[in-house]
């Protein structure tokens, strides 16, 4: 591959995922009763949720911290002299943007580039996966850049959380906050705005009702852009059932190109909540 394609594992990448399209991946923290974790493509994501649904206490998160990331593009730079491009998580969320752009300082001599993609979970691991189709035409760092800039739009994701409680206690809430003092029984849905902050998108009384929600929205994204195929990532947070069901629904009414299951990065994940759901889509031209 002409380009090296790095991203952080809040893009919920599966191994399967980071092997085919020859992503590195920068692994984030989760720390559990005193203990730090490193979310790399061997933690058992599953396990986590069925531990945090019964923990009353609520795991913290944390970065990589310069060091982490110096460490990735020297063992990147080590291998290869091709270009870097490092798409990071939306810089709303955390200081991983600045650090990535103070680590490229230290290669003065190296073609790297650092990318806010404005999302996280399966938005931002569909960005990596069309940088490295990107990169794989031939096209230069510049080109992918440009490409995915004027594709913002055709980047979106729907996830549904059990509760707001997750967003709340952890402070990622953002202007999902309209949501709080609703009714306990609905399903918010949430995803990623313009800014690249956590956005309020609607609600629903279950799930089922979330998921008519998400066909509709694809539907009208589908119209808007004149697609003609659809490129997706279904992600969990242990609610598997709830995957399989989108998957089923979205391979019987659109055009779905590629079709990918993760598991709801455990770095998001711990902010969201067991039991969400969320699926992520691209509109290719």
């Amino acid at each position: 591959m002409p380009v090296r394609i790095a991203s952080d594992s809040t893009g919920s990448f599966s191994p399967e995922l980071a092997e085919k399209f020859g992503i590195e991946v920068l692994p984030y923290y989760v720390i559990k009763n005193g203990k730090s974790f490193k979310e790399d493509l061997d933690f058992d994501r599953l396990k986590y949720y069925e531990e945090l649904a019964q923990d009353k206490g609520l795991p913290t998160t944390s970065h990589p911290n310069l060091e982490d990331i110096i460490s990735l593009y020297q063992r990147l730079l080590s291998s290869s002299s091709e270009p870097i491009l490092h798409l990071a998580i939306s810089s709303k969320y955390t200081l991983t943007y600045e650090l990535a752009l103070k680590a490229k300082d230290k290669f003065p001599e190296a073609d790297i580039t650092v990318f806010d993609t404005k999302s996280a979970t399966a938005q931002q691991g569909l960005m990596a996966l069309e940088a490295s189709r990107l990169a794989r035409s031939g096209k230069s760092v510049p080109e992918i850049v440009n490409d995915l800039e004027a594709e913002r739009g055709r980047f979106n994701e729907v996830i549904c959380l059990n509760t707001l409680e997750y967003l709340a206690r952890g402070g990622r809430i953002g202007k999902a906050a309209k949501f709080l003092g609703s009714l306990l029984s609905i399903k918010p849905l949430v995803g990623f705005d313009n800014d690249g902050e956590t956005g309020a998108i609607g609600r629903a009384r279950t799930h089922e009702d979330a998921l008519k929600f998400i066909l509709k929205k694809i539907s009208s994204d589908l119209d808007r852009f004149h697609g003609k195929s659809l490129r997706v990532i279904i992600e969990d947070a242990g609610n598997k059932s709830q995957a399989d069901l989108a998957e089923q629904a979205l391979r019987e009414n659109f055009p779905v190109d590629e079709l990918y299951h993760t598991h709801i990065s455990v770095v998001s994940g711990t902010h969201i909540g067991p039991g969400a759901w969320g699926v992520a889509y691209y509109i290719p031209f």
